[in-house]
């Protein structure tokens, strides 16, 4: 969840209609997740990336707050959930994915709002034709 805050603020501050309190909410959460990521040596590496780039860094930021204990945070929580329901508010939270395969794939759809039309059977051969 606080991963996910952190996502939709760095969304909405890419705006330019960034309302104050979301952006107040996202760096007010950013200053306890570093003030927490101190505890460990070289953890504030992966918040800083984040900043920079938040895809790339999203596992690595996850971890360090993993290894940290701020799940159980209930003031991290707290401020993350702040930011979400401002961000959210805005229209600006972003859907997060994280697919993983454990084995081979033939197909994947992810995202919002798809639309995927299969067909099987003999081709050039209509709906009513197969029924």
């Amino acid at each position: 969840m606080i991963v996910a805050a952190l996502v939709a603020g760095a969304a909405a501050g890419a705006g330019n209609t960034v309302t104050q309190a979301v952006s107040d909410a996202y760096e007010g959460l950013k200053a306890m997740v570093r003030a927490r990521l101190d505890e460990r040596a070289g953890a504030t590496v992966a918040l800083d990336r984040f900043e920079e780039n938040p895809e790339p860094w999203t596992e690595a930021l996850s971890s360090e707050l993993t290894a940290v204990g701020a799940g159980a945070d209930r003031e991290l929580l707290q401020a993350a959930a702040l930011l979400l329901e401002r961000a959210q508010a805005q229209g600006s939270q972003p859907t997060v994915f994280n697919t993983q395969f454990n084995a081979e794939v033939q197909g994947v759809v992810s995202g919002n709002h798809n639309q995927v039309q299969m067909r099987f059977g003999a081709a050039g051969r209509t709906d009513d034709e197969r029924a």
